[in-house]
């Protein structure tokens, strides 16, 4: 009886053992996809951020180049009204 109880729980702790390598590795495998599939997931993000972001650039880029242009219309009329003044 003893020998019984000593070869099944032998056969039990090496059933175990191989059982928890197999697992690891599975393990190991489900974690590496998930880090794949995260940095997956960050570069799309990544990307749609930066397509955004050089939408809103070019569109104050724009903006900008109006605003400049309305300065120096400005700036020229102010000089022309400055020279009027000091005529009268």
């Amino acid at each position: 009886m003893g020998e019984q109880l000593l070869t099944g729980g032998a056969s039990a702790m090496i059933a175990a053992l191989v059982t928890w390598i197999f697992t690891r590795k599975k393990n190991h495998a489900e974690i590496v996809k998930i880090e794949v599939d995260t940095v997956a997931e960050v570069a799309r993000i990544w990307r749609e951020l930066s397509d955004e972001l050089q939408e809103q650039l070019k569109e104050l880029k724009g903006k900008y180049d109006d605003l400049h242009k309305e300065v120096k219309g400005l700036r020229s009329e102010n000089n022309q009204l400055k020279k009027q003044i000091n005529n009268l």
